[in-house]
């Protein structure tokens, strides 16, 4: 979880910084572009249907980002 918060801080900074930027007109020289990927082997597996859906590991992860997520913007309103 602590991860998911680490990944929301940087994405919330590098929107700040391009806002900044892009509105105001400023060179932010620190300015960076942040980007990440989750990999998984096996993301999917198959439902009685025979249908290729997400396994739990990405459920799980989803779940977690969006518990993240909520924890976040309810930090940020104080």
């Amino acid at each position: 979880m602590n991860l998911i918060f680490f990944f929301d801080r940087l994405d919330s900074d590098q929107h700040a910084r391009r806002t900044v930027q892009k509105n105001l007109r400023i060179v932010d020289p620190d300015y960076y572009r942040f980007e990440t990927h989750v990999l998984f082997d096996d993301a999917f597996e198959d439902d009685e249907h025979g249908n290729r859906v997400p396994n739990r590991y990405v459920k799980q992860l989803v779940a977690a980002v969006n518990v993240a997520g909520a924890y976040e913007n309810l930090f940020q309103m104080f």
